[in-house]
């Protein structure tokens, strides 16, 4: 009796057979503990988490911007949290995006703010990465589209702090509307910006007269610390050779103590490149140069800069832009006297034959395509590399494994393979144009 006095005074009991002459009953057991109500996430927390996950998207991926977009959509905690993530480097790829985008931005700036102690409007403050080298520019009108919307935005971000242009040049109102803004002191990184200014050929070295927008801009963005110009390269009649001593004019020099990585591509000589060469830049240590060594001063700084600064880089990059028909301009073949703590060095055909006198701690190489002529050149001057361990050739691939002997020692995969074991008898490793070694 004790036992039914149980089961009937049971909370749960289950049935199987109720109307049978003798019906059961069971105890219903929880194979799960009670649920217990988790703490919430203060939304600080939530910020961390979302920061995270927004700065590791791929945005090469349709299915990471679909994911940007979706978490704004999951409540409303997460839309307030987000919506700033989201516009803090905001995806524009079309030039009618950015146009949009603009609007949006130039929309909210002109409506009246609730709180007038906020001086920014939402989202124009939220925006920290302008990335617009996606945008196809393929005319003259699409670029004064995109300068005209740039003209209107600037003042609005007040927080941007990257800026990267699809190699457009800015013009006149563009620039002042970007050093009157108050982003010019808080911008970081500058890419993609192309300059028109006249060389020091064609100004015959007088720089009285030189007024560029780009070097004004500079004065004012004393915080940068990486910076991509782009130019016009090299016109014919620059090349002439020049037997005088060079009279280097004098140029006020530039405030930009913490640019750390700089590229000047297809710019050889101007005030700008002669102002960026003089100044001292104490954190320089990356450097890209279109590959205009052998010409002399003034169709060419590029010694001058190596001499100034070569003693602080770590990484140069010579770097030749395509044209039509292509130059044949070389390296200065004491760059590794003159950067004599260099770690990496990619350079540029036609190669250089290489000046060294002492010990070098150049630890990777990179050149575009193996020769047997730079091959004996790598071996003559490895006695001063000592601390080399890469040599990457980086327009070429390794052949699978599946291709059969013959292949893999014929044409360009042969001198590979020539490179691998002759350079790999000394402990160097050679990669291809995806850094990976040889399967065979």
């Amino acid at each position: 009796m004790s036992s039914t006095t149980e089961l009937v005074d049971s909370d749960i009991l289950l049935t199987p057979r109720p109307y049978a002459l003798v019906p059961s009953k069971f105890i219903l057991v929880p194979l799960l503990p009670e649920p217990t109500q988790l703490p919430k996430l203060p939304a600080e927390t939530w910020h961390r988490i979302l920061a995270v996950a927004f700065d590791s998207c791929d945005r090469s991926l349709i299915q990471d911007i679909a994911w940007e977009r979706d978490i704004l959509l999951v409540n409303k905690l997460f839309n307030t949290i987000a919506t700033p993530l989201f516009f803090a480097h905001p995806l524009i790829r079309t030039l009618d995006k950015f146009i949009q985008f603009s609007g949006l931005i130039n929309s909210r700036e002109r409506k009246p703010r609730a709180l007038d102690r906020i001086p920014y409007s939402t989202p124009g403050r939220w925006v920290h990465v302008l990335d617009l080298s996606k945008i196809p520019c393929q005319s003259g009108h699409d670029a004064s589209l995109i300068d005209d919307a740039m003209a209107n935005l600037f003042p609005a971000l007040p927080f941007l702090s990257t800026l990267l242009l699809n190699q457009i040049s800015l013009s006149r109102r563009t620039i002042k509307s970007l050093i009157g803004s108050p982003n010019s002191a808080g911008l970081r990184t500058l890419c993609g910006v192309r300059d028109h200014a006249p060389s020091l050929v064609e100004l015959d070295g007088d720089l009285s007269s030189y007024d560029d927008p780009i070097l004004d801009l500079l004065r004012n963005c004393t915080n940068l610390e990486h910076l991509d110009l782009v130019g016009n390269g090299v016109r014919d009649d620059e090349m002439e050779v020049y037997t005088e001593e060079p009279n280097i004019p004098t140029v006020e020099h530039l405030h930009l103590p913490n640019l750390r990585v700089l590229s000047l591509r297809s710019i050889s000589s101007s005030g700008l490149f002669l102002a960026l060469a003089s100044s001292p830049l104490p954190s320089l240590r990356s450097l890209t140069l279109s590959p205009y060594g052998s010409l002399a001063f003034p169709a060419s700084l590029a010694p001058l800069i190596l001499a100034n600064h070569g003693g602080k880089l770590l990484s140069l990059r010579f770097d030749p832009q395509p044209s039509f028909p292509p130059s044949h301009h070389q390296m200065p073949s004491t760059v590794l006297q003159s950067c004599p703590n260099l770690t990496y060095l990619s350079l540029a055909n036609p190669l250089p034959m290489l000046h060294i006198t002492q010990l070098h701690p150049l630890q990777c190489l990179s050149v575009p395509k193996p020769t047997p002529m730079f091959l004996k050149e790598i071996e003559r001057v490895l006695p001063y590399l000592q601390n080399l361990k890469f040599v990457r050739l980086r327009e070429t691939r390794w052949l699978p494994s599946t291709m059969n002997s013959h292949a893999r020692a014929t044409g360009l995969a042969g001198e590979m393979g020539q490179w691998k074991r002759r350079l790999g008898a000394r402990g160097i490793t050679v990669l291809d144009a995806n850094g990976r070694i040889s399967e065979w």
